[in-house]
């Protein structure tokens, strides 16, 4: 009697010592999932889409670095699925201090909202109205290429499949990774994943992120493929997930306004293979104000694009660093929102998408421009910016701030 109340107790504790991990494991080959972990106790799992990838919880006693030791003997690679808190990294994507201007299907401003904008007397742009536009000189451009016949995959919170501006740019291919279907609409969920009080923080992020690259190549298609949930929150499966799928699908263009805690070599896998396809991969150099850029914008022929404002001067909110490629405006950046709404918002994350434009105006042009020689005309053609920021790390900043004119002249409209 007493040696089974020891065991049993024994049994109790291990039991309440018991922690539930979730994992990524790949593997070269289809596998039975169960049959591969039967030693373990696995609590639910889910096929990869495109890969041979499963997201598995597992409980067990062991440590994660422990556990993960273990199943590299099994899988090909194994490793945490990190959890990536989109909304810090979106964190300067907030709106505009001023009030939202709300613009109506014709772009004609809210009479109402336009007189509760805190006393500022400048007049409402339009979508094509706004200053960076002319800057980056896209309007030159448009009559050569608009982004015609290229396809930039967004992974994000989704899009507004709807909204007047952008459902004609949409491809149908789009895909969700985080509701499991093939409809990658923002979702409204009442979602505060972070508990910090704050509903929904990440929704409209995707929306406002495709109404740009829309607004720099006004006959681009965009693939949407959401990663994201509605309060800005991520899983490192469904990054990869959407990696993949867009490559699958034969994108031209990834646009990836995100950026994750930790390296992982799955996600490099893809990347990689993204890149042996000729796929232009764009992202943003996150919202910290810190002299370093997180993963993947350190990756080697990643295109990473941070901020400025309207006078050229780094954004407060971005990151410096010498992986940066180049800057572009990241401030009071006037875009679509769910609803047929348009709204500003800035950060890194409204740079990038300028960027990824300019690679489809150039792709239109060149249409079987290798991904190299994208990235050169992108970064060799900008325009300086070291006199706006002798103070503001100007040599980490990329080669200067995008000039969309630029890299399609003189030598490609040649072509």
């Amino acid at each position: 009697m007493y040696h089974l109340r020891f065991v049993f107790m024994l049994f109790f504790v291990t039991l309440a010592h018991a922690a539930r991990h979730e994992v990524i494991l790949t593997f070269n080959q289809p596998v039975n999932i169960l049959n591969e972990l039967s030693d373990y106790n696995v609590v639910s799992y889910t096929q990869g889409e495109e890969t041979n990838s499963y997201r598995v919880q597992i409980e067990s006693n062991l440590s994660t670095n422990q556990l993960l030791q273990q199943l590299n003997s099994i899988a090909t690679v194994a490793e945490p699925n990190q959890k990536v808190p989109l909304r810090e990294l979106m964190g300067a994507g907030q709106v505009d201090s001023r009030s939202i201007i709300i613009l109506d299907d014709d772009l004609d401003p809210d009479e109402d909202l336009l007189a509760e904008r805190d006393n500022d007397e400048r007049p409402a742009p339009s979508v094509f109205g706004q200053d960076w536009l002319d800057r980056i000189r896209v309007g030159k451009a448009w009559p050569h290429t608009t982004g015609q016949g290229v396809v930039v995959a967004v992974l994000d919170t989704g899009i507004d499949m709807n909204h007047d501006y952008l459902r004609n740019n949409i491809s149908p291919w789009g895909i969700d990774f985080v509701d499991e279907d093939y409809d990658p609409s923002e979702v409204r969920a009442n979602l505060d994943t972070n508990n910090n009080g704050i509903i929904d923080e990440g929704w409209g992020h995707g929306t406002h992120v495709a109404g740009i690259i829309k607004t720099v190549a006004p006959d681009v298609t965009i693939m949407p493929i959401r990663i994201a949930d509605s309060d800005g929150h991520a899983e490192l499966f469904d990054i990869i997930e959407g990696v993949a799928y867009a490559t699958m699908m034969g994108v031209d263009i990834i646009n990836l306004s995100m950026s994750i805690d930790e390296p992982s070599q799955l996600l490099q896998d893809w990347i990689t293979f993204a890149q042996q396809m000729n796929i232009t991969i764009v992202t943003s150099a996150g919202n910290d104000n810190l002299n370093q850029v997180k993963y993947p914008a350190n990756v080697s022929g990643v295109i990473t694009v941070t901020s400025i404002d309207d006078n050229l001067v780094k954004s407060d909110f971005a990151n410096y660093s010498p992986y940066v490629s180049v800057a572009a405006q990241g401030e009071h950046v006037l875009s679509a929102s769910p609803g047929n709404r348009f709204v500003y918002r800035s950060g890194t994350s409204m740079a990038t998408p300028i960027v990824a434009g300019q690679a489809a105006i150039i792709l239109q042009l060149v249409p079987f421009a290798s991904r190299y020689y994208v990235y050169d005309r992108i970064l060799d053609t900008t325009k300086p910016i070291y006199h706006a920021n002798a103070y503001h790390h100007w040599d980490m900043l990329g080669t200067g701030y995008a000039d969309v004119w630029n890299s399609i002249t003189v030598e490609n409209l040649k072509k």
